[in-house]
C-alpha cells in the first residue's frame, strides 16, 4: 500500500517536472522586450531677470506758514426760555406756582454768559384765565414767576392769546409756544382751545382741514393717528356697507325674487304669497330672516303654512322691516325713527343691549366705535389718558354722539319714507332695498354737514360750547360744595380745639 502512493507521487513530480520543462520555454518566447526610452534634453535655462532702476524720491514740500491764531469767539448770551412751571391746582382760587430753575448752557469759549434780569412780578388771572378770542383757559391756573411772556401773552396752563393757545407757557403773536417758551406762529402742544375750535395734540379740530366727501362715505379712508383709530375707521365702515346695507339688500333681492309679498283680501285680512323654501342654502338663510318679525315682543316667522294673516301681524312685520305699519307714512317714519334711535344710542332700551343687534355693532358697540374718535384726541393716541378727565373731552364727546344721534334720525326717516313711498305692501322686499340706501345716503349727508361744512361745523361747536359750559359748571359747583363741606368740618374741628 506504502509502495503505490510513493509510486503515484513520483508520477505527478514527473508529469509537473515535464509540463515546466516544455511550457516555460514556449512563454519566454511569447513577450517580446520593446524599445528602451529614448532619453530627452535637459531644459534650458533662461535668462535672469534684471533689476530695474531705484526710484528716485521727489523733493520734500516746503511747510507753510502757521495761520495766526484768532480772537477766540466771545460767549454770547446764555438761552433762557422760560421757567419751567409745575401745574397748579383746580382750586378756582389758583395758587402762585413755584418755578424751577432752568438749566443753563455752557458758552462756546471763555467769557461769561450775560446775567439774566429780574422775574417779572407774577400777574393776576382774568376771568379764570380766558383770554382773546373764544379761547378758554383751564381753571386753577396762574401766571409764571419769572417768566417772559410777550405783550400778547396769556395765563399759565390753558390761558388763550389772541388767534392761538398754550397749554404751558406765554403766546407769542398769532400762535403759542411749548413749555413756556415763545414762538410766532406757533401750535399748541397740548389741549387748549383756539378761536375756532379745540385744539389737540397740536391740531385744531375746527380750524383744520375738515374731512372730504371720500371720508365721509369711507371711513377707512381718512388719516389715522393710531391702530386703533384706524381699526375703528374699518369697522365703521364693515358696519355701514356689510352689515347693515349689504345684509338688508341681499334680503330684500331674495325676497324679491322669491315673490314674497302681501295682498289685502276683503275681510281686511292679508294674503301672503312666495316660495316656502329656496335651493340655495345660503339664499334660503337671507330668505328665512327676512320673514321673521317681532310681534308682541316675541319673535315670529311667516313658515311654509302662513298664507292667511290678519292686520295685526301685518302691520308688525311692515314696521319691523322699517317700510309702513299702522297710521300714515309720518307716523310709520317716527315709529322706525325712535325704534332705531332706541336700538343705537338708548341704554335704558332693551333692544339697545341685544345680542343681535350688538353683532351688527349697534348699541354699545356703536357707541364704542363713536367715541374713538375723541379719545383718541385727548389720550394722543391712545398714549396719555389724562386728558380724558376734562371738561373739553366731555364737550367733544357729546357733540360727537349727537352728530351721530342725527345720523341715525334723518337716515332712519329717509329710509322709512322712502320704502313706504316707492314700495309699500305690494313688494316689501323691494322696500327694503329702497329704504337701505335711501337711510345709507340721509346718514352720510347728515354726517358730512355736521363735519365738513361751515354751517355745520358752528352748529357742531355750538353744540361742544354749550355743553362745555353745563360741565364747568357742574364742575364749579362740586368744587365749591367740597371746599365749604371741608372748610366747615375745619372750623368745627378748631371750635373744638379751643372749647377743649
Amino acid at each position: 500500500m506504502k509502495k503505490r502512493r510513493q509510486n503515484r507521487r513520483i508520477s505527478i513530480i514527473l508529469i509537473v517536472g515535464i509540463l515546466l520543462w516544455n511550457v516555460f520555454p514556449l512563454m519566454a518566447m511569447a513577450f517580446t522586450p520593446g524599445q528602451p526610452i529614448t532619453p530627452g534634453e535637459a531644459i534650458t535655462p533662461g535668462d535672469p531677470i534684471s533689476g530695474g532702476e531705484f526710484i528716485v524720491p521727489g523733493e520734500i514740500y516746503d511747510y507753510g506758514e502757521a495761520y495766526k491764531d484768532g480772537s477766540p469767539v466771545e460767549s454770547g448770551d446764555s438761552l433762557n426760555s422760560g421757567k419751567p412751571i409745575i401745574e397748579g391746582s383746580t382750586s378756582p382760587g389758583g395758587q402762585f406756582i413755584t418755578p424751577n430753575a432752568p438749566p443753563t448752557l455752557f458758552p462756546i469759549m471763555g467769557g461769561e454768559a450775560i446775567q439774566s434780569g429780574d422775574g417779572i412780578q407774577a400777574g393776576n388771572q382774568v376771568d379764570a384765565g380766558s383770554a382773546g378770542t373764544g379761547g378758554t383757559a383751564v381753571e386753577g391756573g396762574s401766571a409764571s414767576n419769572g417768566g417772559e411772556p410777550d405783550a400778547n401773552g396769556s395765563a399759565v396752563n390753558g390761558g388763550n392769546g389772541p388767534n392761538g393757545s398754550a397749554m404751558q407757557g406765554g403766546n407769542g403773536p398769532n400762535g403759542s409756544a411749548t413749555q413756556g417758551g415763545n414762538g410766532p406762529n406757533g401750535n399748541p402742544t397740548q389741549g387748549g382751545n383756539g378761536p375756532n375750535g379745540d385744539a389737540t395734540s397740536g391740531n385744531s379740530t375746527n380750524s383744520g382741514e375738515p374731512p372730504s366727501l371720500l371720508n365721509t362715505i369711507f371711513r377707512s379712508t381718512s388719516d389715522s393717528d393710531s391702530f386703533i383709530d384706524m381699526a375703528a375707521n374699518i369697522a365703521k365702515d364693515v358696519k355701514n356697507y356689510a352689515l347693515r346695507l349689504g345684509d338688508d339688500v341681499a334680503q330684500g333681492l331674495i325676497a324679491t325674487h322669491a315673490g314674497f309679498k302681501f295682498k289685502q283680501l276683503a275681510d281686511g285680512k292679508y294674503s301672503v304669497y312666495g316660495k316656502n323654501s329656496l335651493n340655495n342654502s345660503i339664499g334660503n338663510w337671507f330668505y328665512d330672516r327676512y320673514r321673521s318679525y317681532n310681534y308682541n315682543g316675541n319673535n315670529a316667522n311667516y313658515g311654509p303654512h302662513a298664507r292667511r294673516v290678519g292686520e295685526a301681524r301685518y302691520n308688525a312685520f311692515m314696521q319691523s322691516k322699517n317700510i309702513g305699519g299702522p297710521g300714515s307714512l309720518l307716523s310709520s317714519a317716527g315709529n322706525s325713527t325712535r325704534s332705531a334711535l332706541n336700538s343705537s344710542w338708548n341704554v335704558a332700551s332693551s333692544s339697545f343691549w341685544k345680542p343681535s343687534n350688538m353683532m351688527k355693532m349697534g348699541g354699545p358697540v356703536g357707541v364704542a366705535l363713536t367715541s374713538v374718535g375723541s379719545v383718541s384726541k385727548y389720550s394722543d393716541g391712545f398714549t396719555d389718558f389724562g386728558g380724558l378727565a376734562s371738561t373739553d373731552f366731555a364737550a367733544t364727546l357729546t357733540s360727537d354722539v349727537a352728530v351721530g344721534v342725527a345720523s341715525t334720525a334723518v337716515g332712519s326717516v329717509a329710509s322709512s319714507m322712502a320704502a313706504g313711498a316707492v314700495a309699500g305692501s305690494v313688494v316689501p322686499g323691494f322696500g327694503t332695498v329702497i329704504g337701505a340706501g335711501a337711510g345709507l345716503i340721509g346718514g352720510i349727508a347728515t354726517t358730512y354737514f355736521f363735519n365738513s361744512t361751515g354751517p355745520g361745523r358752528a352748529a357742531k361747536k355750538f353744540v361742544t360750547d354749550v355743553a362745555k359750559k353745563g360741565y364747568d359748571a357742574v364742575v364749579d359747583g362740586f368744587n365749591k360744595t367740597k371746599d365749604a363741606i371741608s372748610d366747615g368740618i375745619s372750623k368745627i374741628g378748631s371750635f373744638l380745639g379751643v372749647g377743649g
